[in-house]
């Protein structure tokens, strides 16, 4: 027997074992079926502070796997994210690619045939902050016989911030809706302001107090109030003296209100002594009203709503004991 076969039968119980379970491996390698599966896989993005993105940004991708069934379904592909580096990134818009290869977390066996789709843009504007006026909503109405006067908020103003030319067409940000349904007193509600544009982020994201003012429907009443000047040197004179002022509010309140508590004011700052006379407009302002009550009266008209103002060249003087001027 030749030395090569003797080398051959060597053992060979043990060589044809070794042989016949490689060869059940192989088989049942390379019998197992391969199956195709995609995958959302989640964006995350990075890029400089002071820049945010402007529009609709995507925030995933889909991704197409591709390995043996078992390993498919046993695999946790939550994990699985793309990491996209902008940190350059300047305003204006950028175009990635998105090769496959920079999907993470991929488990050894299996392989990302595509991603879809393979390209992303993001257009990024200047980040900016500004603070806007929060504006209640309402919807609803009272009952019969019981009316909305007005509505305030605390705070009054919120911080914003966005991308800078979103920002600019923001006035305002408007609260959840507060039902008027069935009140006919007033109230107050913690609500949230809440942004119209979802680019535009809130800052100071604490709920609003709304204070909401509903009463019976309102009554009227006409005082006959006297001027008052405001500033302006001494001696300075108003025609006419009094004023007819006609004041809306309900009645149990319209009840409190009189001329102690009403003011017709003209400001006078600017008239000079001895010059010409001033045709000036007049304000109204309620005194010790609490300020819970001032947002359901209303000052429906002045008559006259504006006077006639005019400052001496010179005070008048103060008279003597006798009568005499000084």
């Amino acid at each position: 027997m030749s030395s090569w076969l003797q080398l051959i039968l060597r053992n060979w119980p043990w060589k044809l074992l070794a042989l016949t379970l490689s060869f059940a491996i192989w088989i049942a390698v390379t019998g197992e079926s391969r199956i195709m599966q995609d995958v959302n896989v989640p964006l995350d993005l990075s890029f400089p502070g002071s820049l945010v993105p402007a529009g609709q940004v995507p925030t995933s991708v889909v991704a197409r796997l591709r390995g043996p069934e078992n390993l498919l379904r046993r695999a946790d592909l939550l994990r699985l994210s793309f990491p996209i580096d902008l940190e350059d990134a300047a305003p204006g818009t950028v175009t990635v690619q998105l090769d496959p290869g920079g999907l993470r977390g991929v488990p050894s066996g299996i392989e990302v045939l595509f991603v879809e789709p393979d390209r992303l843009a993001v257009t990024f504007d200047q980040r900016r902050e500004r603070t806007v006026p929060v504006v209640p909503a309402l919807k609803g109405r009272p009952p019969a016989g019981f009316t909305f006067y007005a509505a305030t908020a605390s705070p009054d103003t919120k911080r914003i911030s966005g991308p800078a030319a979103v920002l600019q067409a923001v006035e305002r940000l408007r609260t959840d809706p507060i039902a008027l349904d069935g009140r006919t007193e007033p109230f107050q509600v913690r609500v949230r302001a809440v942004p119209d544009n979802p680019e535009v982020r809130l800052l100071e994201p604490d709920p609003v107090e709304v204070r909401v003012e509903v009463d019976r429907l309102p009554g009227q009443k006409t005082l006959n109030v006297p001027v008052t000047l405001a500033g302006g040197p001494p001696g300075t004179t108003a025609s006419p003296h009094t004023v007819r002022a006609l004041i809306s509010g309900p009645p149990a309140l319209l009840e409190g209100v009189d001329v102690s508590r009403v003011r017709a004011i003209a400001d006078v700052e600017g008239v000079a002594p001895g010059g010409p006379v001033r045709d000036l407009p007049l304000r109204v302002e309620f005194r010790e009203v609490p300020a819970s009550d001032l947002g359901r009266l209303t000052v429906l008209r002045v008559e006259p709503a504006r006077v006639l103002v005019q400052a001496p060249l010179r005070p008048p003087t103060p008279a003597g004991p006798a009568g005499e001027t000084r």
